[in-house]
């Protein structure tokens, strides 16, 4: 049992409870979308150099909400690994939960007023 799931199940009377009747703990699903599998395969080092990202339809949210860095985007769209439970947050209501994906990284970039040239020579090498 992992810090954060005894975390939860102390503060949640209602997992507490439903723990200790039934003896399942609560279930952990992983945290994912296309624009997150995307995010995660550029290096932290990109991500933090990649400013003013606007997330949009066509990356799988339903949001124009603009951000300093690629990083700070990740964050918000994965606070942690797992959620417990019925947990939620701030980018899962904005998920468009019809959007299958995939990201491309010119999208994305699209999406970027200032990134590391390296990524464009990136995204053209996977366009051809």
């Amino acid at each position: 049992m992992s810090a954060r799931m005894l975390h939860k199940l102390a503060t949640n009377p209602q997992l507490m409870m439903r723990y200790v009747s039934s003896g399942r703990l609560p279930t952990e699903s992983r945290v994912t979308s296309p624009l997150i599998e995307l995010l995660e395969s550029i290096a932290p080092r990109d991500r933090a150099r990649m400013r003013g990202v606007r997330i949009s339809r066509r990356l799988g949210y339903l949001s124009t909400a603009r951000f300093a860095t690629a990083e700070a985007l990740l964050r918000w769209l994965k606070p942690f690994d797992k959620a417990v439970g019925n947990e939620s947050w701030p980018a899962e209501s904005c998920r468009d939960k019809a959007f299958r994906g995939p990201v491309q990284l010119a999208e994305l970039l699209e999406c970027c007023d200032v990134y590391p040239e390296a990524l464009d020579a990136r995204a053209k090498g996977s366009k051809g």
